[in-house]
């Protein structure tokens, strides 16, 4: 479960043991060896990465996904879907540079890092922004 740490470096522009050793673990460690991959993995929580953004001046917003729930009747039964994006396109204009955490295509959790738009990612949860600190 790299993807975080991997996303982190990315937006950050280090080398992945950097952001190791800042953080203090590789994420790597079993946890739960009773737990199907990757949820028996330590893995990372995006909290962890705060103090090295604010070592380069910057601070990591965190946006959460609204579900909408939207219901179509078609011949007497009714689809749902949950799963509409309603801030990602605000978002993306203010600050397009972030990570954005969520479920690919196989039900595993994962992240990006994007200067552009998401690829790989099914549905979005949360997007974390990178904001530069401005003092004066």
């Amino acid at each position: 479960m790299n993807c975080l740490a991997k996303a982190v470096a990315a937006m950050l522009d280090l080398d992945l043991e950097s952001v190791y050793a800042a953080v203090g673990h590789r994420g790597d460690e079993m946890f739960f060896p009773d737990v199907p991959e990757p949820y028996c993995r330590r893995g990372f929580h995006f909290d962890e990465f705060q103090s090295l953004c604010l070592e380069r001046r910057n601070s990591i917003l965190v946006y959460f996904e609204k579900y909408v729930e939207s219901r179509v009747e078609i011949g007497g039964k009714v689809y749902v879907n949950a799963r509409q994006s309603t801030f990602y396109p605000l978002i993306h204009k203010k600050w397009p540079i972030g990570i954005y955490l969520g479920v690919a295509a196989n039900d595993i959790p994962h992240a990006e890092y994007s200067l552009a738009k998401r690829k790989t990612l099914e549905y979005i949860d949360a997007y974390l922004a990178l904001v530069p600190i401005v003092c004066t």
